[in-house]
């Protein structure tokens, strides 16, 4: 059953590499939906960081051709709590104070470059 299934994956695969060699594309591509967040910051503390945010938006251009090029931008923005809020007295400004969420705002650059080595 193992054999067989890898037989039709590298058939699948092969037809599908077969198809996309002579087609010149050029796609662009709009991306939203939900996020999660989960971060440790070592550094400072042992804390987990949670957080889902609805604003996660992408953009991306992929280009098939002779090169197969892909260029990609996607941004979230989280506001993350390690545990729930508490109240604490601050020696800076001498007064009880409440801690607030972390804020994360991912920005992420991603190009890929590739070419047929051998076909």
């Amino acid at each position: 059953m193992k054999n067989q299934m890898m037989v039709l994956l590298l058939i699948i695969g092969s037809s599908l590499n077969a198809n996309s060699q002579g087609l010149k594309t050029n796609t662009l591509t709009l991306q939203w939906g939900l996020g999660n967040l989960k971060r440790q910051d070592v550094n400072f503390s042992p804390m987990i960081n949670n957080s889902w945010s609805v604003l996660n938006i992408g953009l991306m251009y992929e280009h098939t051709g002779k090169l197969y090029q892909r260029a990609s931008a996607r941004f979230g923005s989280y506001s993350a709590f390690s545990n729930e809020s508490f109240d604490y007295y601050s020696f800076i400004t001498e007064e009880w104070e409440t801690t607030q969420p972390n804020s994360h705002n991912i920005l992420d650059l991603d190009y890929v470059l590739g070419f047929n080595i051998y076909s």
